[in-house]
């Protein structure tokens, strides 16, 4: 994470590009009814999935699998991919992983398999590993993805877009800004091409140039692609509003950075109603953008609500299953700060 404040390290949120719910295509099946039942059962999770409906997207998908049984096939595959990134989404990062290792393993020994679903799982592994600091893992893993991709001849494609574009924050994450910046540079003409500008994923692969922007020193670019951003979300028929908080909260640090702190401070709060209503089981983004405006009140001298947001964040940053220590070394050293200015 890039420190943004004199005083402390602060939380960017990665967008990232993982690919999403896509609706199953059903490959090698001989039951009539049982194709209808399971492509409508599919169809059902991804519209729970595109409006923030994670529970009921999980449940429906684990009924399909369910009634698949011992059967495994590209559909098969399919849905696990598609159970593998609701989970992700819920922050289960262990059970995602297990869940697109399982959808490889059982695509590679199927007579038929969906090469494109390797791709996925092997893009949405290396964005877990990029969620978890374990970049050279990563980069192994996108680029297994990418030569999939390349082998099928499907590399003028949108999850080739996708790829490049995790390809590119991967090198962000470890301060390799030419490499980023030229994979967002073809991510960009793929996206555009296949998605179009009005997408969610480019609505993504904008928040990650912004993000970019910000750590190269180019603050106004940072909040002119976070703007466009969120006008982009705006018009979008699904959007999540964790996509639009995360926006919001990237938003917010560009603006303290050049100290426009009363805007960045109502970007932070509106970042934090959306996550409170609509994902209050996913602390640790919401502990991120507490942390932020807890930075922002000790900057501008409001040490006891700092205080108080920063113990409020480090408390949802403990509570996460699989909580990041690099959240927690930054709640801790803010804490310690704001300690000092408290006389403490």
């Amino acid at each position: 994470m890039v420190g943004l404040f004199s005083s402390c390290q602060s939380h960017i949120q990665r967008a990232g590009l993982a690919v999403g719910l896509a609706v199953v295509s059903i490959v090698g099946l001989e039951a009539e009814a049982p194709r209808t039942n399971r492509s409508s059962w599919s169809e059902t999770a991804v519209e729970a999935y595109r409006t923030g409906n994670l529970d009921e997207a999980e449940k429906t998908l684990r009924a399909a699998l369910s009634s698949h049984g011992t059967l495994e096939d590209g559909t098969t595959v399919v849905l696990r991919n598609q159970l593998a990134r609701v989970l992700e989404d819920r922050a289960r990062l262990d059970e995602a992983e297990q869940e697109y290792r399982r959808a490889i393993d059982i695509n590679q020994r199927t007579a038929a398999p969906v090469e494109l679903e390797t791709a996925s799982a092997l893009n949405n592994l290396g964005a877990i590993e990029q969620a978890r600091g374990h970049f050279m893992s990563a980069e192994n893993l996108l680029k297994q993805a990418y030569s999939v991709i390349e082998r099928n001849g499907d590399v003028a494609s949108a999850l080739s877009g996708s790829v490049l574009s995790n390809i590119g924050l991967n090198a962000q994450e470890q301060g390799r800004y030419e490499a980023a910046h030229e994979a967002y540079r073809q991510a960009s003409v793929l996206i555009q091409r296949f998605d179009g500008e009005k997408s969610e994923d480019f609505a993504k692969l904008l928040k990650n140039e912004a993000i970019l922007s910000l750590e190269t020193g180019n603050v106004q670019d940072a909040i002119r692609m976070n703007k466009e951003a969120l006008r982009l979300e705006d018009t979008l028929q699904f959007v999540r509003a964790g996509d639009k908080a995360t926006t919001l909260n990237n938003l917010g640090l560009a603006l303290s950075e050049i100290g426009r702190f009363s805007e960045a401070e109502a970007a932070y709060k509106q970042a934090m109603s959306l996550r409170e209503e609509n994902q209050p089981l996913l602390k640790c983004d919401l502990a991120k953008t507490l942390n932020n405006l807890a930075m922002l009140e000790k900057d501008t001298g409001r040490s006891d609500a700092a205080r108080q947001h920063a113990m409020r964040a480090l408390e949802m940053a403990e509570s996460q299953d699989s909580r990041s220590e690099v959240t927690m070394a930054s709640i801790l050293n803010g804490l310690g700060l704001i300690a000092l200015d408290q006389g403490r």
